[in-house]
């Protein structure tokens, strides 16, 4: 479910629908949270939580909300710190590095 509110998400921000992909970046978000807090050893939904966070995080910063971008950027490096002791060697592991590396620091 948390998958297919973050891919509606981006289709409905390069639509121009601001708002609605919020609320779809949001619950996408929740979702993530809920099911990553409940299962911490399960690799592949904390994974799926920092994909979520990183692409919340990138709607943030186009839409020039600082305050909230620097609330959640911490929660991004938090989560990949997690993620490179889990599966250093993980390709999207690595796309997170390097996402994390190129957003600016809260």
């Amino acid at each position: 479910m948390g998958t297919t509110c973050n891919n509606l998400a981006g289709f409905l921000e390069d639509q121009s629908r601001g708002e609605e992909a919020e609320a779809l970046y949001r619950r996408d978000l929740e979702i993530s949270e809920r099911l990553a807090a409940a299962h911490p050893a399960r690799v592949d939904l904390q994974l799926s939580l920092a994909i979520s966070l990183g692409n919340f995080l990138i709607f943030l910063l186009q839409q020039k909300r600082t305050d909230e971008y620097t609330c959640l950027h911490p929660r991004l490096k938090k989560h990949v710190q997690l993620l490179e002791r889990m599966l250093p060697h993980h390709p999207q592991v690595q796309q997170l590095m390097v996402l994390y590396e190129q957003l600016p620091v809260a």
